[in-house]
C-alpha cells in the first residue's frame, strides 16, 4: 500500500477536446475540471495551488531529492556529483516543476546542446560527457 499523500493537483492532460485537471483533497475525494485550453488549465492549477497552499516543488528541490535517492541506492559520491552537475546545467534557473512542459524542456535541451544563450563558462555541456561515454562503450566487447 502506498503512503498517504496530502492534497495535490494532477494534470493538465488533454481529454475530450479540452484539458482536464484533477484536485485530490486530503480526504482522498477528487474534483475534476475540464478547461478549453492548456493555458487556462495551467492558470487554474496555479490558482488552486495557491488556494490549497500546496508547497511548490522546484527543479532545485527535485535535484536534492534525486541526489538523496542516488545515495540511498548506493551510487558513489563522484557519480552523484556528476549527475547533479549535468542536471543543474539542463535547468540553470530554479523553476517550478509544474511549469516544465515538453516544449520548454525541448528548448532547454536544444540550448544546452548547441551552447546558445549560455554564459561562456557553461559552454561545456554535459552532453559531451554522455557522448564520450557512449563512444567508449560502443567499442567495448559484447556491445
Amino acid at each position: 500500500m502506498s503512503a498517504k499523500r496530502s492534497e495535490r493537483i494532477l494534470g493538465p492532460w488533454e481529454q475530450r477536446g479540452g484539458w482536464r485537471v484533477m484536485v485530490v483533497h486530503a480526504d482522498n475525494t477528487r474534483t475534476t475540471r475540464l478547461l478549453a485550453t492548456e493555458e487556462k488549465a495551467r492558470r487554474y492549477i496555479d490558482a488552486m495551488g495557491a488556494a490549497l497552499a500546496i508547497e511548490e516543488r522546484t527543479t532545485a528541490t527535485a535535484l536534492v531529492e534525486y541526489a538523496a535517492h542516488l545515495a540511498e541506492k548506493g551510487d558513489k559520491p563522484a557519480s552523484i556529483e556528476v549527475t547533479r552537475w549535468a542536471i543543474a546545467h539542463m535547468f540553470p534557473d530554479e523553476s517550478a516543476l509544474r511549469s516544465l512542459t515538453a516544449k520548454r524542456c525541448a528548448a532547454l535541451y536544444d540550448e544546452l546542446r548547441t551552447g546558445r544563450a549560455r554564459a561562456p563558462a557553461a559552454r561545456s555541456p554535459p552532453t559531451r560527457t554522455a557522448t564520450c561515454w557512449r563512444r567508449r562503450n560502443r567499442s567495448s566487447p559484447g556491445a
